[in-house]
């Protein structure tokens, strides 16, 4: 298991008290792991029927760049931990556990949901249809977070403006980052031909981390200054 750790940095500390129905646990492994079967397939009939490889870039970055360098650095962010009991830790980077499951669901969800945003936004989607599906990507990643917040898979600590256990801020900038990541491959694609492709997973993970940091900066601030319940709220 990688294990990389930085010192004590000032950030708050995350409760030590979480723990995992071990059962539950493999069950979500398991279902994270038929979703990725699922994307795989996928994978092939769609970079077959598109003849490039965006899908499977999309992919690579989903499996490689969203839970090693985007989760660590979004969860002392956004405040999140997964307790260190869950079934298959893949590595602890920056003091943060990176759950198989996180690593399989990032791999499983990430090229498609971003894949989606493209194709709305080629497909000059119009704007009723655009943000009733945004809201639709929203409101399902928020149940599933809520979900795993209620059978303690993972803890946002720290924030006092939560619904369900998810922070609200989390909840409104899930509806537009991948309208977002659309914008920036349907603008980014055309130009790309040979070894350019090669931009795509590392624009996609740097542009999804700007995002987060654009939208929860303030409620870091406020995380890490432990101020008062309503300026969460503001």
């Amino acid at each position: 298991m990688l294990k990389l750790a930085v010192g004590d940095s000032g950030i708050l500390a995350p409760p030590n008290d979480l723990h995992v129905n071990q059962t539950a646990g493999w069950i979500v492994l398991g279902l994270v792991s038929v979703a990725l079967l699922t994307t795989l397939v996928s994978a092939v009939i769609i970079t077959r029927r598109d003849r490039n490889p965006l899908f499977l870039l999309l992919l690579i970055s989903g499996a490689v760049l969203f839970p090693f360098f985007v989760e660590p650095a979004g969860d002392i962010i956004l405040a999140t931990w997964y307790p260190p009991d869950t079934p298959a830790i893949a590595a602890t980077i920056l003091g943060r556990h990176i759950p198989w499951f996180v690593v399989i669901g990032y791999a499983a969800g990430i090229p498609v949901a971003c894949y989606a945003g493209y194709q709305m936004i080629t497909a000059g989607l119009e704007a009723k249809r655009l943000l009733l599906a945004l809201a639709a990507i929203s409101l399902s990643e928020g149940v599933i977070e809520m979900a795993a917040v209620h059978f303690g898979f993972m803890s946002y600590y720290g924030n006092h403006a939560l619904i369900f256990g998810v922070p609200l801020s989390s909840l409104v900038q899930n509806a537009g980052m991948f309208a977002v990541i659309g914008v920036a491959l349907a603008a980014l694609v055309p130009h790309l031909r040979g070894w350019r492709w090669a931009i795509v997973p590392f624009a996609v993970g740097m542009l999804y981390l700007g995002y987060v940091l654009a939208c929860t900066w303030p409620n870091f601030l406020a995380i890490q200054g432990q101020a008062s319940t309503p300026v969460f709220w503001l």
